[in-house]
């Protein structure tokens, strides 16, 4: 085995991990889509009312917050994913060019 491909593997054990953490950041905003605070939930407070926006306000930042974390692994997922294919190109290239066998 080459060093690239130990690289190459390396590479791809990162890019499993990143996969595993979007799938975190949607769990995380999936139960607070939509939620909105219900003055009712906090009695008779003469606060209720702000404490239900500020609560509706929490979901809502915190799904967008969420949803920006997905975008960058998405992003990582694919930048990883091109160095790979850079990688093993040039390796099998280099392999031709010289008549090594993969």
């Amino acid at each position: 085995m080459t060093v690239a491909r130990w690289n190459v593997e390396g590479i791809e054990a990162v890019g499993v991990a990143v996969a595993g953490k979007k799938g975190k950041a949607s769990q995380v905003a999936d139960p607070l889509r939509g939620v909105q605070g219900d003055k009712s939930l906090f009695g008779d407070l003469d606060s209720a009312q702000a404490m239900a926006t500020a609560v509706g306000d929490f979901a809502n930042k915190s799904v967008g917050q969420c949803n920006k974390a997905s975008t960058l692994l998405d992003e990582v997922a694919k930048a990883l994913d091109a160095v790979v294919q850079t990688v093993t190109n040039n390796e099998d290239k280099s392999a031709q060019q010289f008549g090594v066998q993969r």
